[in-house]
C-alpha cells in the first residue's frame, strides 16, 4: 500500500510538471506548481479540521492592482465574536500565497497547537508577494520599477486585514514572518516598521540585500541598499522593548545564510534585543522548515498579546 502511494505520488507530480510547462511556459510557475502538487498529494488524507483556509483578492491602492491573499481563520471563527492575534506569513522565491497552506501543511500544524494549548487562537495571512513589475522584488519600495511591495504589506494588507476580520488591530497583537526572501522581506518590513508588529518569525533568512537585487530595485544606489539591508542599519534602529526575533536556519544551509545569521545574532546581542536563534538539521528547503515549524510557532505566537 505504501509502494502505491508513493508511486502515485510522484506520477502525478510529474504530470502536474508537464501540464503546467505545457500551460504557463514560465520555469517559476512551474516550479511553484510543481512543489505545491507534490506537498499536496503527500498531506492527501490529512485529519479533517474546522478551522478555514479563505482564499481572497482585493484591491491595493499602493499596487494599483488585485492582489490574492489565502486566509487562516480559526476554528471557533464563526461562532465567536472574539477577536485574534495576527501573523502575516510571507513566502520565498519562487512561490506565492499558497506555499504555507500547501507545501507545509500550515492549517493541520496550527489547529494542532490550539489543542495542545500552545498557541493561543490566531488568524495567519498569507499574501502574494510576488512584484507586479519585478516577481523577486524582495519585499521592498523599488525605485527603479515603480513596485511598493514594502507599503502594500505595511499599509495595505494590514489595513485590509483589520478592516474585514476580527483582529486585536495593535502591535502588540501582530507577528511577520517568512522563509528565505520572506524572511528578509519579514524583518526589513518589520525593522522599518516597528509601530506595526512586535515579534518576527525567520526560517533561512538573510539579512544583506543581494547585490543583483540591490542593482534590478533600487538602481544599486549604495544608500537605499543600505537601508534595505537589516545587518547594515540595525544598530542605528530604534526598538520597542518588547521586541522578539525568532531565528532557524538549516545546518546545511546556504553559506551566506549560515554567516549572516550568525552576525544577526551578535548585532541583536548588541542592541539587547530579545530574540531566539537555533540551526536545525538539514538544508535551505521545506524538509528542514517543515520539521522545525510547529516549534517556530509556538515561540513566536505564545508571546502575542490576546488582549
Amino acid at each position: 500500500m505504501k509502494k502505491m502511494k508513493k508511486w502515485l505520488l510522484n506520477f502525478f507530480a510529474i504530470l502536474v510538471l508537464l501540464l503546467s510547462v505545457y500551460f504557463t511556459g514560465t520555469w517559476s510557475e512551474l516550479f511553484v506548481d510543481f512543489q505545491h502538487a507534490y506537498f499536496s498529494l503527500q498531506n492527501f488524507g490529512q485529519k479533517e479540521t474546522k478551522s478555514q483556509i479563505l482564499d481572497v483578492e482585493f484591491f491595493s491602492p499602493t499596487l494599483q492592482s488585485e492582489r490574492k491573499l489565502a486566509i487562516y481563520l480559526p476554528a471557533d471563527y464563526d461562532k465567536s465574536q472574539e477577536r485574534y492575534p495576527v501573523l502575516y506569513l510571507l513566502h520565498g522565491d519562487p512561490g506565492d500565497e499558497q506555499d504555507w497552506v500547501v507545501n507545509a501543511d500550515i492549517q493541520n500544524v496550527l489547529d494542532t497547537l490550539v489543542v495542545q494549548g500552545k498557541i493561543p487562537r490566531v488568524i495567519v495571512v498569507f499574501p502574494d508577494g510576488n512584484g507586479p513589475n519585478v516577481s523577486d522584488g524582495q519585499y521592498l519600495n523599488s525605485v527603479s520599477q515603480n513596485q511598493g511591495l514594502e507599503d502594500y504589506l505595511a499599509a495595505d494588507v494590514v489595513e485590509y486585514i483589520d478592516s474585514q476580520y476580527r483582529t486585536l488591530p495593535n502591535r502588540e497583537s501582530r507577528a511577520i514572518g517568512g522563509n528565505s526572501s520572506g524572511g528578509f522581506g519579514a524583518i526589513n518590513i518589520a525593522l522599518h516598521h516597528p509601530e506595526e508588529f512586535s515579534t518576527i518569525l525567520l526560517e533561512s533568512a538573510y539579512f544583506v540585500l543581494p547585490n543583483d537585487s540591490c542593482k534590478e530595485l533600487l538602481g544599486k544606489k549604495t544608500a537605499l541598499c543600505a537601508l534595505n539591508s537589516p545587518l547594515q542599519y540595525l544598530a542605528k534602529a530604534r526598538l520597542p522593548e518588547d521586541f522578539f526575533i525568532y531565528l532557524n536556519y538549516g545546518s546545511e544551509d546556504d553559506d551566506y545564510i549560515l554567516q549572516e545569521n550568525k552576525e544577526m545574532a551578535v548585532a541583536l546581542k548588541k542592541q539587547m534585543v530579545t530574540f531566539f536563534d537555533q540551526q536545525t538539521p538539514g538544508a535551505h528547503g521545506w524538509g528542514m522548515w517543515n520539521e522545525n515549524i510547529a516549534e517556530a510557532l509556538t515561540q513566536t505566537l505564545s508571546r502575542l498579546s490576546t488582549e
